[in-house]
């Protein structure tokens, strides 16, 4: 009878570690609530850009837009925190907002790119073009991610 109830509650520990690594994996801890760090991110980012375009009629990189990403402590163009680095780059006409996983998520393996440029078209027009990972893994993270 002994060896029956450590058995069952040998199954019972391993059952319960499963569920919560379940849970883990999709609740509040999971990599897609990991991931939902870089929507606010790169809306801010959108925002500032059209904002400096209706003053300045071009583009600004993190300083001149007033962009702190996340991880930074004020205006700059690199920002890091335990999930994503996070750069931002502006030349002539265009700029660049990139969000890079440093870690695995989920299956959405490290080195992935979430991707915003901000550009004048010949008509003199600011436009946006977002590319988000090649991954379905890590798109399927992040569905939320801003479209122009």
């Amino acid at each position: 009878m002994r060896k029956n109830l450590s058995l069952i509650s040998a199954l019972g520990i391993v059952l319960l570690a499963g569920l919560t690594l379940t849970a883990c994996e999709s609740g509040p801890l999971g990599p897609s609530a990991k991931a939902q760090e870089i929507i606010p991110a790169a809306n801010t980012w959108f925002k500032l850009q059209r904002s400096y375009n209706a003053e300045a009629n071009g583009v600004g990189d993190a300083v001149k837009i007033k962009y702190t990403p996340p991880g930074a402590k004020g205006p700059s163009n690199y920002g890091e925190t335990k999930n994503f680095i996070y750069k931002t780059s502006a030349q002539n006409d265009m700029a660049v907002w990139s969000a890079r996983n440093k870690k695995n998520l989920g299956k959405c393996y490290a080195g992935h790119e979430w991707q915003i440029i901000a550009r004048i078209n010949a008509n003199k027009e600011l436009v946006f073009e977002t590319t988000p990972p090649k991954r379905a893994k890590c798109v399927e993270l992040t569905p939320s991610f801003p479209q122009p």
